[in-house]
């Protein structure tokens, strides 16, 4: 027997090694993005926010307290600093008029003016000692201040299933000072995150349910203390209606608060937070986000995903996932029992609204914060802006040019709004149009074009490529095209490093060789009437799309890097329009059609089929790929989110 469960445990082992090699895909609503916030925060739980910005965040197995600061609000945290380590198990941590309170198993302790002592942590206050349950179970403690200042603490079970002494199994509060303490809230079997309805006040509370009665049975609980003195089952009933085979008898269901909503078997739903921000849509005020960490005692995988319950009142309107992808794939590959959490990419443990209103979720045992944000749509900050293409990086920075003012418009990830970052009146950039960001070479090509003198107005500006560094901007290389050049329309670059730039009115594509310090033709062609989008795929051709006859085309690249006989591609429906085109898998393109339309292209010899995303658009001009939303240039105006996802290589 136990060399059996040595060998399980070790094929477990070896097989989440592997799995855990693969990098997560996150999977999130239409518009929503996730970003790695922090990165080496061990063992990340629970987290609370300072009012400088600060995130504390506590390692419960690591015994240390740690902050996370994003100096320069980039989204991306700059130092984590150890505030506190050889802790017992420290779980909960709040904050409250400058204060830092940490709740370990036996002990709450509070680190006062924390913002400005960071590198040289005050000696902790005791708040209170000789907590409940320090030594057995479900030892450590939640802890949060409600709306009416008093500090609430929740203290686990000191087993499995069994009959609690007084003050476990329950929800305390106190004063700050830690005196008065008093049961609120009973018969809670393990409750690790609480939070308040931002309409009702009232207290609202996950608690995982107990072990050992199948992978079905019993539901962990999101529950609503809506006043003191409420039980909620354990240890005699559980999810409101299921009798425990051991104690049922001695209490009816009846007689104790059900929960609000049924979260899953063995999920380990534990921290969450109402979300009142304004950054996501407006279904999601007032929802509760939920962490879910994952079972580790089921015969499959439960949890490991970060959940949305939509509220009214005291009632749940819906229940659905927000975040998924902690698991690897394929889903059926992954092991149960404690083979899940072996497997697993991550674990997420706790939620935490920022005040840009986006969503910070701590992953345990990835040891990082993930931010979970939302943009619908983007918009360059100025007006008349004009901007008719754009592109992102991979971190899902997106950039935007400007015909109108040559300005190159950047969103950080997450952003909502795109500001001026390359400005056209110092860069001595003039009507952009194709942008791209490539990030293998660090570089943002750019596609100038001179001012036509209308209006008695001086010609101005050269019609060429421009390269920029793409992380800081500075100015890298300056390619005209030929005298009387049409218009530099938009820009491909090639594995090795070519870029090609399709050249309207004078059906042309150029090429720029790496290390090369001019343009040249490299395609000609009557078809190219009026070329705009260009794209590289996997065979190493260029296609290339026709604004006014609507035709997509293949220039095959030679042995000889020279161009090959165009071949018109075969389309399952007619363009109208198309203009910008980008490459997103081996042999698929996505393009933006004038006439509204967004749509998948899949490549098959000398055939497109065409596979619509989303019609009915204003106007559409340029697409780009950020996580599992692409974003349409609508209007030379602003971007908009449609669902979409890269097919696999």
């Amino acid at each position: 027997m136990r060399y059996s469960i040595i060998a399980a445990l070790f094929a477990a082992n070896s097989l989440g090694a592997q799995q855990a090699a693969q990098a997560p895909h996150w999977i999130v609503p239409p518009g929503f993005e996730v970003s790695v916030f922090a990165e080496n925060v061990p063992n990340a739980r629970d987290m609370a926010l300072g009012p400088r910005g600060t995130v504390f965040v506590r390692s419960m197995q690591a015994g240390k307290v740690h902050a996370v600061v994003d100096t320069d609000g980039d989204h991306k945290a700059d130092r984590v600093v150890l505030i506190a380590s050889g802790l017992d198990m420290p779980n909960g941590v709040a904050f409250r008029n400058g204060a830092l309170y940490v709740a370990t198993t036996s002990q709450i302790l509070r680190y006062d003016d924390i913002e400005n002592h960071l590198d040289a942590p005050p000696t902790p206050v005791v708040v209170r000692d000789s907590l409940p349950n320090p030594k057995t179970g479900h030892t450590w403690k939640f802890i949060a201040f409600g709306p009416d200042s008093l500090l609430y603490m929740s203290v686990g079970a000191p087993c499995n299933i069994c009959e609690s002494p007084p003050m476990v199994s329950a929800i305390l509060r106190m004063r700050p000072d830690g005196s008065n303490l008093e049961v609120f809230a009973e018969g809670v079997r393990n409750s690790v995150g609480f939070d308040w309805h931002p309409v009702t006040h009232e207290l609202w509370f996950t608690d995982n349910g107990r072990d050992m009665m199948g992978d079905d049975v019993p539901n962990d609980e999101l529950n609503v203390a809506w006043k003191q003195g409420l039980h909620f089952g354990f240890p005699y009933c559980h999810q409101g209606d299921v009798a425990d085979p051991q104690f049922g008898a001695q209490r009816a269901c009846a007689t104790t608060e059900p929960p609000a909503q049924k979260l899953g078997a063995h999920v380990a739903a534990i921290g969450f937070t109402f979300y009142t921000g304004k950054m996501f849509p407006a279904s999601y005020k007032n929802a509760a986000i939920i962490a879910q960490h994952g079972s580790w005692n089921r015969s499959s995988p439960s949890g490991y995903r970060v959940m949305v319950a939509r509220t009214d009142g005291r009632r749940v309107t819906s229940y659905e996932p927000l975040l998924e992808g902690f698991l690897p794939e394929p889903r059926s590959s992954v092991p149960g029992g404690w083979g899940a959490p072996a497997a697993a990419l991550g674990r997420p443990a706790d939620v935490l609204q920022l005040p840009d209103g986006s969503i910070l979720v701590s992953d345990d045992k990835a040891n990082r914060l993930l931010r979970i944000s939302y943009r619908g749509g983007i918009t360059p900050s100025d007006t008349g802006v004009m901007s008719e293409n754009l592109t992102s990086s991979r971190d899902g920075t997106i950039y935007f040019g400007s015909m109108a003012k040559g300005t190159i418009y950047r969103a950080l990830p997450g952003a909502a709004v795109a500001t001026p970052w390359i400005v056209g009146s110092t860069a001595g950039l003039t009507r952009v149009l194709g942008v791209l960001a490539d990030d293998k070479s660090n570089t943002l090509w750019v596609c100038q074009n001179a001012t036509d003198g209308r209006d008695g107005k001086p010609v101005t500006g050269t019609t060429a490529l421009r390269t920029f560094n793409l992380k800081s901007g500075a100015a890298k290389g300056t390619y005209p095209l030929p005298a009387n050049a049409g218009v530099c329309n938009d820009i491909a670059v090639s594995s090795d490093g070519t870029a090609y730039v399709s050249e309207s009115f004078r059906g042309r594509i150029h090429r720029l060789k790496p290390g090369a310090s001019q343009l040249e033709v490299w395609a000609s062609d009557s078809s190219f009437a009026v070329i705009d989008g260009i794209a590289v795929l996997a065979d190493g051709a260029v296609y290339a799309n026709d604004f006014t006859s609507g035709k997509l085309y293949r220039v095959p690249v030679n042995a000889d890097g020279s161009a090959g006989a165009v071949v018109q591609i075969e389309t399952s429906v007619p363009f109208a329009r198309p203009d910008g085109l980008r490459s997103v898998g081996p042999r698929t393109l996505l393009q933006a059609e004038g006439q509204g339309r967004v749509s998948e292209l899949t490549i098959s010899g000398t055939r497109a089929e065409v596979r619509v995303l989303k019609d009915g658009l204003p106007r559409a001009t340029g697409v780009t790929v950020v996580g599992d939303s692409a974003f349409v240039l609508v209007d030379l105006t602003r971007a908009v989110a449609v669902p979409y996802s890269k097919p696999s290589p």
